[in-house]
């Protein structure tokens, strides 16, 4: 090479051992692992731009109804049922397609409100878990007695009187309809509609059979208190009182009257609005005073001698000779109801084919006993 080339080359080489020395002392920090594991992301199920339901209390309610309705309809909604906490069981093993969905126990609270909601008897009548087709509960009489005693003396025993009372497990079963637009666009209202519509069906049947039944296959061969109730437990209205106008305070004083003390401290009186409207609340009017005028302004008579009244959509509503119209004291004393399983929910496509109708069943087994229905 020439001189100034070679002086050019060695300039160059100097530089590379400078840098090569400069790398060899520079100090790397150590690459640091952390153990701390990811921390994965609550999922948080939101529902937006729905209507706001009409029988359930709230939307998110709706919501999880409406998921347990889709996935029995077959649609993929695993993951969101998980998110929102509801554990989805079939109610034979393997295939629910076949006997249907048990509908789980976070839901079922759901159903059960509104049945209370629409119907009386599951509300005011004791209730008791079955755990066989048949159950036997003791009920106790009202026959306990104290007496005193004297120092070192002996204890008289009470003879207590138990009864029994036979449940026997009956399927009670309702229809409710809804649309393949519904199942695929609607899934809140999907949730708030057919909920409404199983328990309002559901809470009329036991209603009918509770208060009406006569032992036949229309009432689940239930006998209700209309045909439980003895003859020394009635009241009848004076000679010529067979209308509701024409029914006065004597004739209610007598069936109040006629209440066992034990039963008063829960004592409700159940009849139909009509009789709530042309009996009660007429003779409430007719007694003038601020009750009077409190009655005119807001429409409402809740009670009677001090008595809630119940309203109840299977009694009597137009006038006729010797029918029961009402009844007054405490139903839980009077009668039990037993559920041996809760709601079950099945699907059906094929008998509304032709019209894109779907079919729900809703399906329980319960039986109720009428058992101390007597006066005092």
């Amino acid at each position: 090479f020439p001189s100034h080339d070679k002086q050019e080359q060695q300039s160059k080489l100097q530089k590379v051992e400078e840098l090569k020395a400069s790398v060899a002392n520079t100090v790397v920090p150590p690459v640091v692992v952390s153990t701390v594991p990811e921390q994965k992301a609550q999922t948080v199920v939101t529902v937006k731009n729905t209507i706001k339901p009409k029988n359930v209390k709230d939307a998110q309610d709706a919501y999880k109804l409406g998921l347990f309705y889709a996935k029995a309809a077959g649609f993929d909604v695993d993951q969101k049922l998980q998110d929102v906490g509801v554990q989805f069981k079939t109610q034979s093993e393997g295939n629910g397609a076949l006997g249907g969905y048990l509908v789980p126990s976070e839901l079922s609270g759901y159903i059960i409100d509104l049945v209370e909601q629409y119907g009386v008897f599951p509300k005011y009548a004791r209730t008791e878990p079955m755990g066989s087709d048949t159950r036997e509960i003791i009920i106790m009489g009202d026959s306990f007695a104290a007496a005193w005693g004297s120092e070192a003396g002996s204890f008289t025993a009470d003879d207590e009187t138990f009864g029994r009372v036979t449940l026997s497990a009956k399927k009670l079963y309702g229809y409710a309809q809804t649309t393949v637009e519904l199942e695929e666009d609607a899934i809140v209202s999907l949730g708030d509609v057919l909920t409404a519509r199983m328990a309002r069906a559901m809470a009329y049947k036991i209603d009918q059979a509770g208060f009406n039944g006569d032992g036949t296959q229309t009432y689940g061969h239930i006998v209700g208190l209309k045909n439980a109730v003895g003859a020394g437990s009635t009241a009848t209205a004076a000679t010529n009182h067979d209308t509701f106008a024409e029914i006065d305070v004597a004739d209610i004083v007598e069936g109040v009257g006629m209440l066992p003390s034990y039963a008063r401290a829960n004592t409700r009186i159940f009849c139909s609005n009509a009789v709530k409207a042309n009996v009660f609340t007429r003779l409430a009017m007719s007694a003038g005073g601020a009750s009077a005028a409190e009655y005119i302004s807001t429409g409402i008579v809740s009670n009677f001698f001090g008595i809630p009244i119940v309203e109840v959509n299977v009694m009597p509503t137009t006038d006729l000779a010797s029918q029961i119209y009402a009844y007054v004291g405490d139903l839980s004393q009077a009668a039990t109801m037993g559920v041996r399983r809760g709601v079950t929910v099945s699907r059906d496509t094929s008998k509304g084919f032709d019209t894109d109708t779907i079919y729900y069943k809703a399906t329980q087994r319960l039986d109720i006993n009428c058992h101390i229905v007597t006066g005092k």
